[in-house]
């Protein structure tokens, strides 16, 4: 149970699938009696963890090219919560090769690759592929936006115009994009949402 996440100053993976339930052994990612996952005591059961990140582009998701990230979760510094089980592997921009102040919003990807290795030399293997819309950025965009109207116009929205729209039904569209578009499966209506806002919302600094 993955999840990819915005941070101050990079982006946040988190395995949140909790601890292993040792009751239980041939429950739940279980093929075998040892503990697969994660003990209390906080050790992987996995033989090898690896996390790639592709960053979000203009275009959307492109797995064709090599990954913003690869890494080998179990030999990466991370933590873990003693009452959930939840780990945390936290990446900075200077981790992902990318400056600040946010990473772009749109969708990005992961893939993960957790293998399971038993006494009898057979590999189990639980790969999964996930999507996570950012919205940090266009956001940050869209406050300053909102900023400057509010200090030069006051609650007139609609003197404050970028790209010819009113920063009023600007903002409405950026609230639809951000909460639904990316929500109720329409993947490209949200790729052409964030490359609106981008395209618009510089506009805004001089309202």
């Amino acid at each position: 149970m993955p999840c990819l996440s915005e941070s101050c100053d990079g982006i946040t993976f988190k395995d949140i699938t909790g601890f292993f339930g040792t009751s239980n052994p041939y429950g739940y990612n279980a093929p075998q009696p040892s503990v697969p996952t994660l003990t209390t005591g906080g050790v992987f059961g996995y033989t090898s963890y690896t996390l790639s990140i592709w960053q979000a582009t203009s275009e959307g998701i492109d797995t064709s090219v090599a990954p913003l990230l690869t890494v080998d979760l179990l030999t990466t510094t991370h933590t873990i919560d003693v009452d959930t089980g939840h780990v945390t592997w936290a990446f900075t921009f200077e981790d992902l090769g990318l400056t600040g102040p946010n990473v772009r919003s749109g969708w990005w990807y992961i893939r993960l690759d957790p293998v399971l290795w038993t006494n009898d030399s057979i590999n189990y293997e639980y790969p999964t592929e996930q999507q996570f819309g950012f919205t940090a950025d266009v956001t940050r965009l869209r406050d300053n936006a909102m900023y400057e109207s509010l200090r030069k116009h006051g609650w007139n929205c609609d003197k404050c115009k970028c790209g010819g729209v009113s920063i009023g039904l600007l903002n409405q569209r950026y609230l639809i994009i951000r909460d639904l578009a990316g929500c109720v499966g329409l993947d490209d209506e949200f790729t052409t949402g964030i490359n609106y806002l981008y395209s618009v919302l510089p506009l805004c600094n001089n309202c």
